[in-house]
C-alpha cells in the first residue's frame, strides 16, 4: 500500500473543505519532525480521519518516537484496550461534549484558588532543576524559536489583555522581585550601550499615544 499517497489525499481533502460539527486540529508535518503551528501546516480532521492520519504517519516514517507515542495514545486507553477508528471518533465526540458542558459558566471559587496558592507557596526548585528547565526551552528548543505570531494570534492576545490591570499588591510584588536582580543594571543589562532605531522609537511613540490611562492612573 502507498501510505504516502493515502496521507496526501487525506490532507488535500481536508484543505479544501469546511467541517461542520466536532473536528480536531492536525499538524500536516508533525512537530516531532520539525513542523510548526503556522496555518499552512494545520488542517481540521474528523476524529476518525485523525486516527487514520497518525497510523499512516507511523507507517511512512518508521523509527520516530514521537509519532509512535501519538499513535499509541490514540489507539489505547489507560487499561491498554485497543480502539478502532470508529470507536475512537465516537468517544472523542462524547468526551468533547461532556468537557464543554462541564466547563460552561464555571469558574474557580476563591477557596479553590487559595488552596492552589497555598500549595505552591514556598516551593523552591533546585539549581539543577532550574538548569534543566532553562535548557529545555532555550534557543532552537523553544517552540517559538524563529517564529512570529500571526496577525490573528496577536489580535486575539491583545483582545484578551484589553482592560486588564495589575492590582497594587501585584505591582508591589513585581517591583520587589526585580530589586537587586542581576543583569538588569549598568553593563549587566543586555541593552547597555545600545539605542533604539528611529523606526522602533516611532512605534513606541505611537503605542504610547494610543494607550488610554484609567481615571485612577
Amino acid at each position: 500500500m502507498n501510505y504516502q499517497l493515502h496521507y496526501a489525499k487525506l490532507v488535500s481533502r481536508a484543505v479544501t473543505r469546511e467541517l461542520a460539527g466536532y473536528s480536531e486540529r492536525h499538524h500536516i508535518v508533525p512537530r516531532c519532525m520539525g513542523g510548526g503551528n503556522e496555518e499552512t501546516n494545520l488542517v481540521r480532521l474528523t476524529p476518525e480521519e485523525h486516527y487514520v492520519a497518525h497510523q499512516l504517519l507511523v507507517k511512512m516514517n518508521t523509527g520516530i518516537d514521537g509519532l509512535v507515542r501519538a499513535a499509541y495514545m490514540m489507539s489505547t486507553n489507560r487499561h491498554g484496550t485497543r480502539a478502532n477508528n470508529k470507536r475512537f471518533g465516537w468517544l472523542r465526540r462524547l468526551f468533547a461534549d461532556v468537557s464543554r458542558c462541564a466547563a460552561t459558566g464555571k469558574t474557580q471559587t476563591a477557596e479553590s484558588r487559595a488552596k492552589k496558592s497555598a500549595a505552591l507557596k514556598g516551593r523552591i526548585f533546585s539549581a539543577e532543576t532550574k538548569a534543566k528547565i532553562s535548557a529545555a526551552i532555550t534557543g532552537d528548543k523553544n517552540p517559538m524559536f524563529g517564529k512570529t505570531p500571526s496577525a490573528k494570534r496577536r489580535a486575539q492576545s491583545g483582545a484578551a489583555m484589553k482592560g486588564k490591570h495589575h492590582t497594587a499588591e501585584t505591582r508591589s510584588k513585581i517591583s520587589a522581585s526585580q530589586m537587586g536582580r542581576p543583569g538588569m543594571f549598568g553593563e549587566d543589562n543586555p541593552f547597555f550601550g545600545q539605542r533604539h532605531s528611529p523606526e522602533t522609537k516611532a512605534k513606541l511613540s505611537a503605542m504610547a499615544k494610543a494607550r488610554q490611562q484609567s481615571k485612577e492612573n
